[in-house]
């Protein structure tokens, strides 16, 4: 195994007191030892900093590094960035593990694939609930669920960094909660993307996590994502569509004629349909009565629905 490429470790830290050593801990203890890791103290009130500084003083590839005020995870995140020395950027939350093997299996990926410019993995859920989050792992396939949501899991990805340098690409401050989201449909644009179907993370579910703080705000952002991603993808594609949530089942169903793969269409679908407040009455209708559409037509759509729908 080559160690020639160096590896920037982010994690941003903030009141973490309970989780970050042992997160620390889990890169320090990698098969792949050519890192440098960014460790960004946010203004912790608690015992964060003092941990953090005592870890820096065990191991000279810890840069510590605090911001004298809170300036919220994007802002941290984008901070680090421009600092990071690395080939690659791997991301890390302060209060995950990584695996032994995570950043070298990682970096060998990233160096047999040099067309991937990013590359997550499969992640064990653990904490108040448990379970594996399996991504799709080939490109097409993640770019489709792109449409409905997130195609990895944020703090294991490792990115290339040339892929931000040359492109200019950040953390946008205008999607808060689902800035993650936001960047993968940036870079989407730019290079081909992966996951490595093995689990090399574990990912801490806690009730002071942002998807439940700001569950509200994050469900509106990543609707906003999702619906200019999908309008970029038509209008690429010169579909004379404009995709809303306020769609009717005509409009949706005049995709068909303009997209042919099965899983993009199963894609848009489920975003529409997960859309509608009344998604399931509007379902309910279009497969039971006869005032909406013609008996032809109706029968089309029920095929077309049915098997996406019953997946909710």
């Amino acid at each position: 195994m080559s160690q020639n490429s160096l590896v920037s470790v982010l994690i941003p830290c903030y009141n973490c007191e309970e989780y970050v050593e042992e997160a620390v801990m889990s890169i320090i203890k990698q098969t792949y030892s050519n890192l440098e890791i960014l460790v960004i103290d946010d203004g912790s009130t608690d015992n964060t900093g003092n941990i953090l500084k005592m870890l820096a003083k065990e191991d000279p590839r810890i840069i510590y590094i605090k911001n004298e005020e809170n300036l919220k995870l994007i802002a941290t995140l984008n901070k680090g960035l421009n600092l990071c020395k690395g080939k690659y950027i791997a991301r890390m939350d302060a209060d995950d593990i990584s695996l032994p093997t995570r950043i070298e299996k990682q970096v060998n990926f990233l160096e047999a694939h040099p067309e991937i410019g990013i590359v997550g993995t499969y992640i064990q859920i653990f904490g108040v609930r448990e379970s594996i989050w399996k991504m799709d792992t080939k490109d097409k396939y993640i770019r489709a669920h792109l449409f409905c949501n997130s195609s990895f899991a944020h703090p294991s990805v490792m990115m290339r960094t040339s892929i931000l340098r040359d492109n200019h690409l950040y953390y946008n401050t205008d999607y808060p909660h689902a800035e993650d989201y936001k960047l993968w449909c940036d870079i989407a644009q730019y290079t081909k993307l992966a996951n490595i179907p093995e689990v090399l993370l574990f990912y801490r579910i806690n009730e002071n996590q942002v998807s439940n703080k700001y569950n509200k705000e994050q469900k509106e952002t990543a609707q906003r994502i999702r619906e200019e991603y999908i309008n970029d993808f038509l209008a690429e594609r010169n579909v004379p569509i404009r995709f809303i949530a306020q769609n009717t089942i005509n409009d949706i169903q005049k995709l068909k004629h303009y997209i042919k793969e099965r899983y993009i269409l199963d894609k848009l679908l489920l975003v529409w349909y997960d859309s509608l407040e009344n998604g399931k009455e509007i379902f309910k209708r279009l497969i039971t009565s006869t005032d909406i559409l013609n008996l032809g037509i109706k029968n089309t759509s029920r095929i077309f629905f049915r098997k996406v729908i019953k997946k909710r």
